[in-house]
């Protein structure tokens, strides 16, 4: 048991940090970001054509313009409405950015503590060792033929980030762990 923690700390160690915490902070973040930077600009170009509808609005009052005001009218709804969604659209993506953006705090938090855990370890003494175990492996099971089961506190998808950005060859204790269920 203690070889296999010491085997992962090790492959976290061979892992670039900056390399990973940039990998979990821009997944969904950037994209997110993008996206509502879309929708704004968007939203300026409609709320733009509305204020030309409503300037040309003026304009058929006086008996100037071009457009008859029924048209005008459509042409004002159609706005009005795409607007709106708009508007919709750029609240539930500022939403999912904060969320995005609370995921990759925790995710952060979560690798710092990793990697402090992997940097430690081998130079703690007995009970620290033993409360960083707590803090970092959530069971162990040993089956009959003393075949062991390791779930870990990270959950699935941390594992598979790490595997991904890991430069590390031997992999096979993380699909190990992935196989688990981590």
């Amino acid at each position: 048991m203690e070889e296999v923690v010491r085997q992962i700390f090790a492959q976290f160690r061979e892992v670039s940090r900056k390399k990973l915490l940039e990998s979990v902070k821009t997944n969904d973040a950037a994209r997110i970001q993008k996206k509502v930077k879309k929708i704004q600009k968007d939203l300026e170009s409609k709320q733009k054509e509305l204020d030309d509808l409503k300037a040309e609005t003026i304009l058929v009052i006086r008996g100037v313009s071009a457009l008859d005001k029924e048209l005008l009218g459509t042409l004002v709804a159609e706005a009005r409405e795409a607007l709106e969604t708009l508007e919709k659209q750029l609240v539930q993506a500022q939403d999912e950015y904060e969320e995005a953006t609370k995921t990759a705090k925790r995710s952060n938090y979560i690798c710092n503590e990793l990697f402090t855990w992997a940097d430690v370890y081998d130079t703690a003494n007995h009970d620290e060792r033993r409360a960083i175990l707590q803090q970092f492996i959530k069971e162990i099971r040993v089956r009959k033929d003393y075949e062991i089961s390791i779930t870990l506190n990270a959950s699935f998808n941390q594992v598979e980030q790490l595997k991904a950005v890991s430069t590390y060859d031997g992999a096979e204790i993380f699909e190990g762990i992935s196989e688990r269920g981590a």
